[in-house]
């Protein structure tokens, strides 16, 4: 009798270690189970941040390039219409330069016209002239249409040479007779035949 319920309480205690052991390794395989599927969940929130952080990045890039860009143009912009203002400057800079350059010529021209004009009658106005000082020497006055010898009568005249033809003959050698200016000339009477010519030729 006690040994008939000791093999049955043995048989149901079998039973329920195995039901037990059953039901310890079906949980065991399910949560094995679920593990992948926790970790492909991770990975793929993972991949999904990692795609939203580069398309991020490409998005900063290409904003960063397109702003270079911008101001690579903005630059050039710049540049070119620094460049313009430059040429236009430089072009009224010359225009001006030329203005006043012909400004000056014409200026200049019209001077010269009335210097040779005051010379002009200043010439005509002159007339043969031999003024001697009294403490020596003095002054002639040379008129356009004077010859050598009436230049030589008024040196004399003023007591400057004291031959009219030893001086006379000697300008005619020189060469120096034709280059005679009209003109007021003054002497201090110690000159040389040179140093009268030289007086004579307006220096």
């Amino acid at each position: 009798m006690n040994k008939k319920i000791f093999i049955r309480g043995l048989g149901a205690g079998l039973i329920l270690a195995s039901l037990v052991m059953f039901v310890t390794l079906g949980t065991a395989d399910k949560k094995t189970d679920d593990k992948p599927t926790d970790t492909n969940k991770t990975e793929a929130v993972t991949q999904k941040a990692t795609k939203e952080t580069t398309e991020e990045k490409t998005s900063e890039e290409k904003a960063s390039e397109e702003k270079t860009s911008e101001e690579k143009t903005s630059e050039e912009k710049t540049s070119e219409e620094k460049t313009s203002e430059e040429k236009t400057s430089e072009e009224k800079t010359s225009e001006e330069k030329t203005s006043e350059e012909k400004t000056s010529e014409e200026k200049t021209s019209e001077e010269k016209t009335t210097e040779e004009k005051t010379t002009e009658t200043t010439t005509e106005e002159l007339e043969p002239a031999a003024v001697k000082n009294e403490n020596g020497g003095g002054y002639i006055i040379v008129t356009k249409d004077m010859t050598p010898e009436e230049i030589c009568d008024e040196l004399l005249e003023i007591e400057v040479i004291s031959d009219k033809w030893d001086y006379y003959n000697w300008l005619m050698r020189s060469g120096y007779s034709n280059s005679i200016e009209p003109g007021k000339y003054t002497f201090g009477g110690y000159e040389s035949y040179a140093g009268i010519v030289w007086i004579l030729l307006g220096n």
